[in-house]
């Protein structure tokens, strides 16, 4: 992590999120061969919520892979806070869901990015941008016509056969000549 990531950090940089729930970060939550006995929930909590991230962000794995991977963070989501919810109801005097689990905003954010996996405009969005690569203004009649070049294109990127040059961000900054 980057004192950028917590420190007047941007909202909008998506490999802050990756840093986060990063290998490192897992490494820490452990010994050098059990995870430390305080450290159980942390690494369970950081490896869910990296998959969770990894299923939004990775564009290397497979439909399948990115479903499995947001559906387990999301059972796991709601088993915790059914856990969590009948603890508090049994033991009221140790237990609140208010302090023993996460805020209603992070877990509607975290339940509605698992739940967008099932029902997202992602391959939508991939596709007509693709198309607008291609041709920037085009009807339905063009478009049509660039289904087969925007399949072969994006086939041959899963493949790795072509890549394409990621454009630089404003964090990563600009040469000047």
């Amino acid at each position: 992590m980057y004192h950028h990531d917590v420190i007047k950090l941007d909202r909008q940089d998506d490999g802050a999120a990756y840093r986060v729930f990063c290998s490192e970060n897992l490494r820490n939550c452990h010994g050098t061969h059990n995870i430390e006995e305080d450290m159980r929930g942390l690494f369970v909590y950081l490896f869910i919520m990296g998959e969770l991230i990894d299923s939004y962000l990775n564009r290397e794995i497979t439909p399948l892979e990115r479903i499995r991977m947001s559906m387990t963070s999301f059972f796991f989501l709601r088993f915790w806070r059914e856990y969590v919810t009948n603890m508090s109801e049994k033991y009221p005097d140790f237990i609140s869901v208010s302090k023993n689990f996460l805020a209603d905003q992070s877990f509607a954010i975290f339940i509605s990015l698992a739940e967008s996996m099932m029902h997202g405009s992602e391959a939508c969005e991939h596709f007509f941008g693709m198309a607008r690569q291609i041709n920037s203004d085009f009807n339905y009649s063009e478009l049509l016509q660039l289904v087969p070049k925007i399949s072969q294109c994006a086939k041959a990127l899963r493949t790795r056969n072509i890549t394409l040059e990621k454009e630089k961000s404003v964090r990563d900054g600009k040469q000047a000549n």
